[in-house]
């Protein structure tokens, strides 16, 4: 059987606590922060501070969950999920928002190195369609949050959709409680760790020790990065490229973003299994041709209802390439390190996130929309060259 039990635990528990944290993000949290009197800039801060929290601590929670087992992590992470939702009404000021976001976010940069680090555990085979089917967890929780948070605001206040929250969250803990728990696999006991953690510097060089010199990580990293960078980029200026246009809607650029997350989450599964079936390298290099015609396609046709093919295009270009990149690791074979890996290539990929709007926003105050996703098809179309010439 290629799925067991301990996956579909998994799967459950992932899906309900990321959808339950993304009930809490768009559109609520800017919102809720508007309502406190927080400007733009604090605004934009407030969403991006969770995860800046991932991009420094995955890779240590994952070095952390080498040494001392996923599930435990697995039942921090739960703790976070479940305890900060009810904080939420207590808040007053924009900076108190901020810094239970730091907190809340910690849920996160746990969850994301070890869920993956314990599936690729499981993947001796059939990695690649492990990675995909289990991605559509996220993709559902970031497809159904946002509508499932607009009708809770359009009925009750936003402390009852924080205790919501909460209480979708304890819901999400109880599949973990079932998960097989399996002690470290390395030689490395828990008095050494615990040692370790005396001295935030030595941990932190550990972390990255054995996961820094892997190629295999440093490829699917800055692959990931791209994606990320382009992705996050998309995210936040597709909707002001189509708003600016003479069609341009709220429906139209909502409906675009439903488009793309939809088709991510159908083909998540096909990409893994052709992740299984044919070259990983291959796979990348058609994602990445997806994503390219898509990013073309938008700086072309922002006035017509070709615009929803590149949201087809760049939707199915994810879900060839995510699944192979974590492949790569998968298949280099380094069982005992998982979770460093898999917390070493999550910082590089909250990287993208981070400066993919950023550098994007600054490009916008010399470049059109059209201009700037021009220029990105164009980077991605150098680094398909590349990683097609250098395979070392």
């Amino acid at each position: 059987m290629i799925f067991k039990k301990d996956f579909f635990l998994l799967f459950a528990s992932d899906f309900t606590f990321r959808y339950g944290y993304q009930i809490g993000k768009m559109p609520l949290l800017p919102y809720f922060a508007m309502i406190l009197g927080a400007s733009e800039i604090l605004v934009g801060t407030i969403l991006s501070i969770s995860t800046l929290t991932g991009m420094f601590l995955k890779p240590i929670i994952g070095f952390l969950s080498d040494q001392l087992g996923r599930k435990v992590w697995l039942l921090i992470a739960s703790t976070f999920f479940i305890f900060f939702p009810f904080m939420y009404q207590f808040v007053d000021t924009p900076t108190e928002l901020a810094i239970l976001r730091i907190f809340h976010g910690v849920a996160t940069a746990i969850l994301g190195p070890v869920t993956l680090a314990l599936v690729a555990d499981m993947s001796e085979s059939n990695s690649s369609l492990k990675m995909g089917v289990f991605g559509m967890a996220r993709s559902a929780a970031y497809l159904f949050a946002p509508i499932t948070a607009g009708l809770i605001l359009s009925y009750f206040s936003i402390e009852i959709a924080f205790y919501l929250i909460g209480l979708i969250s304890i819901i999400g803990s109880i599949p973990i409680l079932f998960i097989s728990s399996k002690k470290s696999n390395t030689k490395n006991n828990i008095t050494n760790v615990l040692g370790s953690l005396k001295n935030l510097k030595d941990l932190i060089l550990t972390a990255f020790k054995v996961s820094f010199y892997n190629k295999a990580v440093w490829r699917a990293g800055i692959l990931e990065f791209f994606i990320y960078f382009t992705t996050y980029s998309v995210k936040v200026f597709i909707p002001l490229q189509i708003l600016t246009s003479d069609s341009g809607t709220f429906i139209k650029a909502g409906i675009y973003l439903t488009i793309q997350e939809f088709f991510h989450f159908l083909f998540r599964p096909i990409g893994g299994r052709m992740g299984d079936t044919w070259s990983t390298e291959l796979l990348i290099r058609y994602g990445l041709i997806l994503m390219i015609f898509s990013l073309l396609n938008l700086s072309l046709s922002q006035e017509n209802n070709m615009l929803y093919i590149s949201a087809v295009l760049f939707g199915i270009g994810q879900a060839f390439v995510v699944p192979a990149s974590l492949s790569l690791i998968v298949k280099n074979n380094n069982f005992f390190h998982h979770g460093s890996e898999m917390g070493l290539l999550g910082a590089i990929r909250n990287s993208g996130k981070i400066m993919g709007p950023v550098i994007s926003g600054f490009a916008l105050l010399f470049l059109s929309y059209s201009s700037l996703f021009s220029i990105m098809a164009t980077v991605i179309f150098f680094y398909l060259v590349f990683r097609s010439v250098y395979r070392q």
